[in-house]
C-alpha cells in the first residue's frame, strides 16, 4: 500500500537540503516533490496575480484527495500560506518510507500538529483561500509569538500529553495516499471485480493502441474515487472535468489527461451506476 511521507520546514533551505538527500539516496525525482518549488519572498508571492488556492490547491488535493474540507489538507495549505515550505516523498515499500522519515526527520521539520493547535489557540478555524499569503514581516511576528508559546505551561502541558500517548512531539508524518483503497461500499464489487471489468474496458478503448493496461490501471481507480466523495456525489461531468484535469496532471505529470480521461470517466461512471442500482 503506497504511502506518502510529508515534512514541513520553515527553512527553504533546509527542505532543499533534505530533498537532495532523498534524491541522492535513490528516491525518484517524480515521486520527490517540494512546495513551492523554489524559494521566494513570501510579500512578493502575496502580491502575485495567482490565487494562492490555485498554486497549492492540486497539489493537495492529489494527497488527500477531493473532500471540500480536509483537516490535514487545511494545515499543509496554511504553513503554506504562513511561509513555510512542505516536501513530500512518495514511498511504496515500507523500507522506503523509513529511509525517507529518517532522512527527512534530520532537517528540523516543523511539528504540525502542534503549530496547527497553535493557530487555533489564536483564532484560526480552517483554510481560507480568500486570505492572502502572510507577508515576510507577519511571519516573522507570527513565528516569535509561537516560540514564545513553545515555553507556555499550556504548550508544555499539551506536549507531556501527547508524548504520553505515544504520540511524536515533532517530525514528519506519513498518510496513505488518497485513492489507494476501494472509494465505495464492499457490497458493491470486489477489486478483482474491477480490475477483470476496467480491462475489459481498457481493451475495447485502448487496445489498438498499442499500450498496456498497467499504464491506465491508476485512472480507473481514479475515477472510482470520485463518487464517493461528498464533492462529487451528484456530479456532471462536463462541470467537473477541468477540476479532474488539473488535479490528474498535477499529480501524475507523466500522464497526460486527454489520454486518460475516458478511464477516469469510465471508473466514476461504474461507481455511479451500481450505487444507484
Amino acid at each position: 500500500m503506497g504511502n506518502t511521507v510529508i515534512g514541513v520546514y520553515d527553512s527553504y533551505t533546509q527542505a532543499q537540503n533534505a530533498m537532495n538527500e532523498l534524491l541522492s539516496s535513490g528516491f525518484a525525482p517524480d515521486d520527490v516533490q517540494l512546495n513551492p518549488e523554489q524559494e521566494m519572498s513570501v510579500a512578493a508571492t502575496a502580491s502575485g496575480s495567482e490565487p494562492h488556492e490555485s498554486r497549492i490547491g492540486h497539489f493537495f488535493r492529489s494527497l488527500f484527495g477531493m473532500e471540500e474540507k480536509h483537516p490535514q489538507r487545511d494545515a499543509y495549505m496554511e504553513a503554506v500560506r504562513r511561509g513555510s515550505c512542505v516536501l513530500t516523498v512518495n514511498a511504496e515499500l515500507d523500507e522506503q518510507r523509513d529511509r525517507a522519515t529518517e532522512i527527512m526527520n534530520r532537517y528540523d521539520p516543523v511539528d504540525i500538529e502542534e503549530r496547527s493547535t497553535f493557530w487555533r489557540s489564536q483564532g484560526w478555524s480552517g483554510y481560507d483561500d480568500s486570505i492572502p499569503v502572510m507577508s515576510e514581516e507577519d511571519v516573522l511576528k507570527e513565528r516569535a509569538s509561537y516560540a514564545q508559546s513553545r515555553d507556555s505551561d499550556s504548550m508544555v502541558n499539551m506536549q507531556q500529553n501527547r508524548g504520553q500517548a505515544g504520540q511524536p512531539r515533532a517530525g514528519v508524518q506519513v498518510y496513505q495516499r488518497a485513492g489507494e483503497t476501494p472509494a465505495y461500499d464492499p457490497s458493491i464489487g470486489s477489486i478483482d471485480d474491477d480490475d477483470a471489468d476496467f480491462r475489459r474496458h481498457w481493451q475495447s478503448a485502448y487496445g489498438q493502441s498499442g499500450g498496456r493496461y498497467e499504464d491506465y490501471d491508476a485512472a480507473y481507480r481514479y475515477g472510482t474515487t470520485l463518487s464517493a466523495t461528498e464533492r462529487f456525489k451528484s456530479y456532471r461531468w462536463e462541470d467537473v472535468e477541468p477540476d479532474l484535469r488539473n488535479d490528474w496532471e498535477s499529480s501524475h505529470p507523466g500522464s497526460t489527461w486527454d489520454k486518460v480521461k475516458d478511464a477516469v470517466r469510465y471508473g466514476a461512471q461504474r461507481v455511479k451506476d451500481s450505487i444507484r442500482h
